[in-house]
């Protein structure tokens, strides 16, 4: 009996000695595994390019438990170089596993575990020195632990109020207590919430300079005469001196909110998703109603790659409701979308940000030496193919159908580097996804004469282009556009209907686009408008066809315009059609032009533009031959039974002596056409001109006249008011009649010295020429015109 007894109090002591040795083992290896993970805290926040630099002031490890002290530092971007880092300094209180009954756990504390500790934060002294506005509870923030057998933690999060006042400029923030719970795996994948309140934000901007008063209007001090309605009232210039006005403006958020779920990973980026979100921010000026507000605004962040050097980023913004000044504008949605981002470039990105504020600021962004990393930045960035652009674009206006769509524009890198930068968009242009479409928007008051107004219906554009722009295809229709608008003449209305387009285009061997384009609209009608007198224009079933082709080297195009009714003040006045068209234009020296238009339209500041390699690029097209024509010219007027018909074709040259007299012509190698213009067409032209003249020749003869009168009127009374300052009366309108009779004097002897040296015929109530021109002779209806005598003065 006494044998099984020392046995059983043997067995029971070892049982004891295994668990003590089980708890004292657990510990040490538990307290072990809590130190790396603190170690691999520091090093996550160790980020130098945000600024972030933690150090671990100590850390002395028990056999049940361990205190740590760290260093947290923190330089905002663009601060002062000399300005200190805010510095947080965080105490760790660590319980040791696997039993850790820490006194700060209210749930679960004898539950096994691998350890769990306290973590608070304060403000380093010297830091709220620095910042004397700086105001925070002792206990800055709280980290509550616990560290899990398979390597997982769970921390609660408590976050003390906030406030900072800067007393030079007034600037404010006011940060509410935050809250929240995050789970972090062996995998490092953390996932969590916080919430809060709130905060409110304090600052101000730049206030509009205010209307100075017009200046009166004196009279000209030479002439007496009153500034013309053109020169309007001279404001004064703003005074330079004191310094700039500015006005207020307060950001309240309230009802904050973070969730997040991301994998941590060294160097500041976690694929995953994240999600701020508010009940209500507002953004004011303190005087009352806010000058805009967003009721349940939220960003979602997502970012994914494949391999962790290239990047896909979506930021979703979502607002259930905005006002403006009060008035409710309705929802807004859309994704901001930035694919294949070469995590090189933004790690050089985050680097130059650094080095900006190191150099003093945004404003030295102007320096070569900054411009040359930005663009290097650039190039890096490029060279990835990266896609930035808008999706899920949803705007719904109180009462109205939703605005929809998206842009994507693909980006690839160009040829050649510092090119000009019309040239430099052609060149990195690489894909594009575009769609709009606002079934029906409105906006004013369609029934006030006197406010803005309008409305769009049935309104959808569609643009896809393929790698490298190798093909672009786009569609457009407006079913109507309406518009009431109030300019410095008056009301202008607008009526659009039936505006539609389409494209088709490749890129061919020259690497320029070609393929067909159409336009086409069904009625336009403006009244109102600019001018002495309103004016009332309406077009109907306008038109343009325009084609691009490719044979070889050398490239063609077809523009043909077509209008089937113009109307004038409610009368009608024609329609008509003509095609311009080009061939034999060299592509490689098109392109040649392209690029020096680019370098003469990109001009520093103080330059003056030289043409010289413009019109270089336009000569080196004529040895080519290129050849200019009009085709299909047909014009008729409304009330005349003839219409006008006429062709022409131009094929160039080069000019053997630019400087010649006659060098106009030695840039035409040959020129074709034919023109056939009704006399009536000829005569209401030359009734015009002599109107013009006659009212000319009445003006001229009342100034002699009244010069005349005043200087009789101020022989005779020297203080009689100078010349100038009586109001005009207006003159009347030559006599109809006389106009008509000496227009059809003037026709007749003109045209009879025309028609006798046979360069034009006359035939059913038309005037014809036949136009022929080559080895430098021109000849009307087969008769040769001595132009190279007429030009050279013979």
């Amino acid at each position: 009996m006494a044998d099984i007894m020392g046995k059983a109090i043997w067995a029971g002591v070892g049982l004891v000695a295994v668990a003590v040795a089980g708890v004292v083992g657990g510990a040490a290896w538990g307290g072990r595994e809590a130190e790396r993970q603190y170690r691999d805290w520091l090093a996550t926040l160790e980020d130098p390019q945000a600024g972030l630099h933690a150090s671990s002031l100590a850390y002395e490890r028990g056999l049940f438990s361990a205190t740590a002290r760290t260093r947290i530092e923190w330089r905002a971007p663009f601060a002062a170089a000399d300005a200190p880092p805010l510095a947080l300094i965080a105490e760790h209180r660590v319980q040791h596993g696997p039993i850790a009954p820490a006194d700060w756990l209210a749930e679960g504390r004898w539950t096994p575990r691998l350890g769990a500790m306290r973590t608070t934060l304060h403000v380093d002294p010297a830091s709220a020195a620095a910042l004397p506005g700086l105001r925070s509870a002792p206990e800055a923030a709280r980290i509550d632990s616990q560290i899990g057998f398979d390597g997982g933690s769970t921390h609660d999060v408590t976050i003390a109020a906030l406030d900072y006042a800067d007393a030079a400029s007034g600037d404010a923030l006011q940060l509410k207590p935050l809250t929240g719970r995050y789970v972090l795996d062996r995998q490092r994948h953390l996932r969590g919430e916080l919430h809060g309140d709130g905060l409110t934000l304090r600052f101000s901007v730049a206030a509009p300079p205010p209307e100075a008063p017009a200046v009166p209007e004196l009279p000209d001090a030479a002439t007496g005469a009153a500034p013309s309605a053109d020169e309007g009232s001279q404001t004064p210039p703003p005074s330079p001196q004191g310094p700039l006005p500015r006005e207020p403006r307060i950001v309240d958020a309230g009802g904050l909110k973070f969730d997040f779920d991301q994998t941590v990973q060294a160097g500041g980026y976690w694929p995953g998703q994240a999600t701020i979100a508010a009940q209500r921010i507002a953004v004011g000026d303190g005087s009352g109603e806010p000058l805009a507000a967003f009721e349940q605004p939220q960003v979602r962040v997502t970012l994914a790659s494949a391999d962790g050097q290239l990047y896909d980023l979506r930021e979703a913004f979502s607002v259930e409701r905005v006002l403006a000044h009060g008035q409710n504008v309705g929802p807004l949605r859309f994704t901001l979308v930035g694919e294949r981002l070469a995590r090189a470039a933004l790690d050089d990105l985050r680097g130059f940000y650094r080095t900006l504020a190191q150099a003093g600021g945004p404003a030295s962004i102007e320096e070569p030496a900054m411009q040359a990393q930005l663009a290097a930045i650039g190039r890096k960035a490029i060279a990835a193919r990266p896609r930035f652009g808008f999706t899920d674009i949803d705007l719904r206006l109180p009462g109205q159908q939703p605005v929809t769509g998206r842009l994507l524009i693909g980006l690839r890198p160009p040829a050649e580097d510092n090119l000009p930068p019309q040239a430099f968009l052609r060149e990195a242009l690489d894909t594009i996804d575009l769609l709009i479409d606002a079934p029906a928007l409105a906006w004013g008051e369609a029934g006030n004469a006197g406010a803005d107004s309008g409305r769009i219906e049935g309104l959808r554009f569609t643009a896809t282009a393929t790698p490298g722009l190798a093909s672009v295809d786009a569609d457009f229709r407006l079913d109507r556009l309406v518009t009431h608008v109030i300019g410095l003449a008056g009301p202008t209305d607008v009526t659009l209907s039936g505006l539609r387009g389409d494209s088709r285009q490749k890129r061919g061997q020259t690497t320029l686009l070609i393929g067909d384009a159409n336009v086409g609209l069904d009625e336009l009608h403006v009244t109102g408008g600019a001018g002495e007198e309103p004016s009332n224009l309406k077009l109907s079933r306008f038109t343009i066809q325009v084609l691009a082709t490719e044979d070889g080297e050398y490239l063609g195009f077809r523009e043909r315009f077509a209008l089937e009714a113009l109307e004038l003040d409610g009368k009608p006045q024609g329609r008509g059609e003509l095609s311009l068209v080009a061939s034999r234009l060299h592509g490689p020296t098109l392109l040649k032009l392209q690029r020096a238009g680019d370098e003469f339209s990109t001009l520093s500041p103080g330059s003056t533009p030289d043409p010289t390699a413009l019109i270089a690029a336009m000569m080196e097209f004529l040895p080519h031959h290129p050849v200019l024509a009009f085709e299909n010219v047909h014009i008729e007027k409304t009330g005349e039974p003839l219409p006008l018909d006429a062709r022409l074709a131009l094929t160039l040259q080069p000019p053997t002596d630019p400087s010649a007299p006659d060098a106009a012509l030695q840039y035409l190698q040959a020129a074709q056409g034919q023109v056939a213009v009704p006399e009536s067409f000829v005569l209401a032209l030359v009734t015009e001109q002599v109107h013009t003249a006659m009212a000319n020749e009445a003006e001229m003869a009342e100034m002699e006249r009244r010069m005349q009168q005043e200087e009789a009127g101020a022989q005779a009374d020297p203080d009689r008011p100078e010349a100038g300052t009586e109001p005009d009366t207006p003159l009347p309108e030559p006599d109809p009649q006389q106009v008509a009779e000496r227009a059809r004097q003037v026709y007749d002897e003109n045209l009879a010295q025309l028609l006798a040296q046979g360069w034009l015929k006359r035939a059913d109530g038309r005037l014809s020429t036949v136009i022929d021109y080559r080895e430098r002779k021109l000849t009307l209806n087969g008769v040769e015109l001595p132009v190279a005598q007429m030009l050279g003065g013979e």
